[in-house]
């Protein structure tokens, strides 16, 4: 199995697919004093110390054991949303809200230890799932626009479709908000971009892009469709290769559109928008969206989906992520 860090073009593990309470047997212990069990076993946890400091990458659900207070700070990152439907000018799905907290007192575990739970990326149209850490919990992202012919504003964050019957634009609302009980920060999904009226004029069914983390959604243009809102970057919470680097989650989606250029997603892995031409880029392990091919949210960034061209399915968002870190 390759090593699960964040590259772009890097093989990383398939999306967390739901929550499970059961606790496998896998379970992994260290010379300090927390130790954790993973429900897809050790390979779902990357368990690496750097500069003084251990970090604890679940990429799936599991639980946090420590049996004494313990000093730690957190990155928990949700799932992304799905795209919106392929028939052309699919608004783009919304990113993750994004929780990173300062250092603070964990009391001592009980039980089977802390819970965590991984949210997964959703398809079609719908909202990722919102990921959790005891009394922590993320937003749920904003789903993208449905294609043309049918349902057009973009839900809570997701990109708009374009119009069908022709009516004044309209965009998609923010996403759902965030808190955060210990110190620390939320950033809740922002709002979807505008989409093209029908008939598209000068777009040709463009959808517009979903909100990310740290910004809106772009709106269509006359060259094609809205790329995905930016995410928000972290600085020192990810591991590449034994160095902390900074990087970027809960990038929107691009949109899709019918026949000029696809949106890019938003950098926080955002997957491209689909097009009977040319298709968006993906971000941050988001994929590319080709001609009538789909664009999906990075694995692990909490990045949405790509919206669909005129027959390319919509795009999937990317699964999230907990990071705990603490002095080694």
């Amino acid at each position: 199995m390759k090593k699960l860090h964040f590259f772009e073009n890097k093989e990383l593990k398939a999306p967390h697919d739901g929550i499970h309470f059961g606790v496998s047997a896998s379970s992994v212990s260290t010379g300090v004093d927390i130790t954790y069990t993973a429900d897809g076993g050790a390979a779902t946890v990357v368990d690496t110390t750097v500069g003084g400091y251990r970090y604890l990458e679940f990429l799936g659900s599991g639980y946090l054991i420590n049996s004494a207070d313990a000093e730690v700070e957190f990155l928990l990152v949700g799932g992304g949303a799905g795209g919106g439907k392929g028939g052309g000018g699919s608004g783009g799905g919304g990113g993750s809200a994004v929780l990173r907290s300062n250092a603070f007192t964990l009391p001592a575990s009980s039980g089977s230890g802390h819970r965590i739970v991984i949210g997964g990326g959703a398809g079609n149209s719908s909202a990722g799932t919102a990921s959790t850490f005891n009394s922590e919990t993320t937003g749920t992202s904003g789903q993208g626009g449905s294609n043309h012919n049918n349902y057009y504003p973009g839900t809570n964050g997701g990109g708009a479709g374009c119009h069908v019957p022709p009516t004044a634009a309209s965009s998609g609302g923010a996403g759902t908000g965030a808190s955060i009980t210990v110190s620390g920060t939320a950033h809740a999904g922002h709002a979807g971009g505008t989409g093209s009226t029908y008939p598209p004029s000068p777009a040709g069914h463009s959808g517009s892009g979903g909100g990310g983390a740290g910004g809106a959604g772009g709106n269509q243009t006359g060259s094609g469709s809205g790329g995905g809102g930016v995410g928000i970057q972290i600085p020192n919470m990810s591991i590449s290769s034994g160095s902390v680097t900074p990087y970027y989650y809960g990038g929107g989606g691009g949109a899709g559109t019918y026949a000029q250029t696809g949106g890019d997603g938003g950098n926080g892995g955002g997957g491209g928008g689909s097009s009977n031409g040319s298709g968006g880029a993906g971000r941050n392990n988001g994929t590319n969206a080709g001609s009538n091919q789909m664009g999906n949210g990075g694995v692990n960034t909490g990045g949405g989906g790509g919206g669909g061209g005129s027959s390319a399915p919509d795009g999937s968002g990317g699964s999230g992520i907990f990071v705990v870190k603490h002095s080694a």
